[in-house]
């Protein structure tokens, strides 16, 4: 649904970004990053898949293989590492001169919160555009244009029946393997390990 807002929604991550939490970062239409953050998918080690659509739009943002290595690998997203990648890069020039990494549209300086980097590098100078409806006009045209429009039904949690495939296939899969054996097992290893690392540390 953040997709799909008339404003422009921005991830700004400073610490971990884990499972739910990496997947929420795929929703927005922007990821700022600061040197901090990491952003991680541990949906195999659970035992589990994407759900409401987190794979297609990442299979999106930074492609097929990528993905792959991400969900299945758990690879990591540093904002240390976006920043060195993005290091000649610029992210639209002028009032929104950033780095950019293959993850993140933005990477904060040395630092720099997130949330402050939002602010200079995306909202200010939003805020200083001349119309807001013009801005509404292009966020709305841009998500028809990607594709993505509202899938799910927030009420029932149900797919609606004018989704695409790909969708469809993510929301099954998601519902094969949640809630299952190996979920459930991966879930009470992960429950033990905290108790023993917060038994260790008593």
């Amino acid at each position: 649904r953040l997709h799909s807002l008339p404003i422009l929604s921005v991830s700004a991550i400073d610490g971990y970004a884990v499972g739910g939490g990496a997947e929420l970062t795929t929703c927005t239409d922007m990821v700022v990053l600061s040197r901090s953050a990491a952003i991680r998918f541990v949906h195999a080690k659970r035992g589990a898949s994407a759900g409401w659509g987190g794979l297609r739009r990442l299979v999106k943002k930074v492609g097929r293989g990528r993905a792959l290595r991400m969900f299945l690998l758990g690879e990591c997203v540093s904002g240390e590492e976006e920043a060195t990648i993005a290091n000649s890069n610029v992210l639209g020039g002028g009032a929104f001169g950033g780095t950019i990494g293959r993850y993140a549209d933005a990477v904060g300086e040395e630092g720099e919160t997130a949330l402050d980097a939002t602010m200079r590098l995306v909202v200010d100078p939003i805020l200083e555009l001349p119309c807001s409806n013009s801005i509404r006009a292009i966020k709305k045209a841009v998500s028809a244009a990607d594709g993505d429009g509202e899938v799910i039904d927030s009420a029932s949690g149900r797919l609606k029946l004018d989704t695409n495939m790909a969708m469809k296939e993510e929301f099954e899969s998601f519902m094969s393997v949640w809630g299952g054996d190996s979920n459930r097992e991966q879930i009470e290893k992960t429950k033990e390990r905290l108790r023993e690392r917060d038994t260790k540390k008593g």
